[in-house]
């Protein structure tokens, strides 16, 4: 395979390939776009994989790879598209990733990754993946990260502190935020410059104290809204009659107390 030193595209996906990839396939150093997804592979990640600096799409999601995130995928500095999810990797994310400047969409999603994430808080992703995983500790946003984020699921893991929120920042893109089963304490956000949030996912958590009276405010095009499995307590504001779009709202398993406001009519 390394004599196929034109090849631009490689789409290998759902096919039965078993294996490791041999040490050919890293000397296509013309390689831009490499999809291996849904097959057998197996075996590590191997710091070769940083010589193939042209890759701008890598996907290897739904196979059996296993051990570490090698520190060389850093050196990918041309990488946009980056899917690892449903493998068995170990280990933490690479102090390299901050490299990666041109990474908008990266899904790491059902592995056994542990360790905290901060190295990925600064970066301008659309599409980030982290659920399913053992991450660990405070788990931030930089506002440009929030400004320019679509789709943000950090679910199932352990995550702790307040939850990673920007009530300063308008977002007009962010459409799905999923933080569902994992430690985040403190209160619900007062208010949120989101317009265009459909998805709000806030169950099996640690978070406490009454919902703001004009909670997530300015975000009016609110579809799915679960806060199950957390410690809020008081009355449901008459805001949320606001939603005119909102179709399934799961408040169980809460300390909610007082009428039903007749804003839900």
């Amino acid at each position: 395979i390394r004599n196929l030193q034109s090849l631009k595209t490689l789409d290998l996906s759902d096919n039965n390939l078993r294996g490791v990839l041999p040490d050919g396939f890293y000397e296509l150093y013309n390689l831009t776009s490499c999809i291996i997804t849904s097959n057998r592979l197996s075996g590590s990640i191997p710091p070769m994989i940083g010589i193939m600096k042209k890759l701008r799409t890598l996907e290897l999601s739904f196979n059996y790879l296993s051990w570490t995130i090698p520190f060389e995928i850093g050196d990918l500095s041309n990488l946009n598209i980056l899917y690892l999810n449903r493998n068995y990797l170990i280990g933490t994310i690479p102090l390299s990733f901050v490299n990666l400047t041109e990474l908008r969409t990266f899904d790491i999603s059902s592995n056994n990754l542990y360790g905290p994430v901060g190295q990925l808080a600064g970066m301008n992703f659309t599409l980030l993946y982290l659920h399913e995983n053992l991450f660990s500790g405070r788990f931030s946003l930089s506002s440009s990260f929030f400004q320019n984020i679509l789709y943000l699921d950090f679910s199932q893991n352990s995550f702790t502190g307040p939850l990673p929120w920007r009530e300063d920042v308008y977002s007009r893109f962010i459409t799905w935020y999923q933080s569902t089963s994992n430690f985040f304490d403190g209160t619900f956000p007062n208010s949120a410059l989101t317009p265009n949030l459909r998805y709000y996912l806030l169950g099996d958590n640690l978070m406490s104290g009454s919902l703001p009276s004009h909670f997530l405010s300015n975000s009016s095009s609110l579809y799915y809204l679960a806060i199950s499995q957390n410690y809020f307590s008081g009355p449901i504001p008459d805001s949320i009659g606001d939603f005119r779009q909102l179709n399934q709202v799961f408040m169980d398993v809460n300390m909610l107390s007082g009428p039903i406001p007749d804003t839900l009519n």
